[in-house]
């Protein structure tokens, strides 16, 4: 059976994995819903919306993020000047952490119904553009009350680098554990 170009960047480097029971992106990592058989994942896998069908921005999925700036404590993104300043002095420190749990709780369910839009999992009548515009909304939350809460100055130095670290050995870890997944 034909397997159909990746729906979220459009390559052809796709197959159909045993061990995990679906169709597999080699160039943005996506994957399909599992299937009884591997016709079943193939059909729905094919059957996904296209990203070329929607509206959706193109994922950015296999570019990665760039932490280049965190030696220099240079803010991945920037507030209006004096924006972070009057977070920073009037929102005590704790409604912050608490801030970026529940920040961090919401961008969980916005990025499970962004997979449920994408046609993974059971159906959600969100479509894949709003939810999209929902991983964006509170992917940029959870940056503001992460910058908030640890702010990049000189006091938090070794904080950023020991992030910028352990983030390395995490994708690191992550890679190598999906290389002997796939071996």
């Amino acid at each position: 059976m034909e397997i159909k170009p990746c729906p979220f960047c459009g390559s052809e480097n796709v197959k159909y994995s045993s061990l995990a029971g679906c169709v597999m992106c080699k160039d943005c990592y996506s994957y399909g819903p599992c299937g009884a058989t591997n016709e079943d994942a193939i059909k729905k896998w094919n059957a996904a919306p296209r990203w070329e069908e929607t509206s959706a921005p193109l994922p950015l999925c296999n570019k990665p993020l760039n932490t280049s700036n965190l030696r220099g404590l240079e803010p991945f993104l920037e507030a209006d000047e004096g924006d972070m300043d009057v977070i920073q002095v009037i929102e005590p420190m704790v409604n912050r952490y608490q801030m970026a749990a529940e920040e961090a709780a919401e961008l969980a369910q916005a990025l499970l119904k962004y997979c449920r839009a994408c046609g993974h999992g059971s159906c959600t009548p969100i479509n894949p553009k709003d939810a999209t515009d929902a991983v964006i909304e509170e992917y940029a939350d959870l940056l503001l009350a992460m910058e908030a809460s640890f702010p990049r100055c000189e006091g938090n130095k070794m904080f950023y680098s020991n992030l910028e670290r352990v983030y390395k050995e995490k994708a690191k870890r992550w890679a190598e554990r999906l290389k002997d997944h796939d071996d």
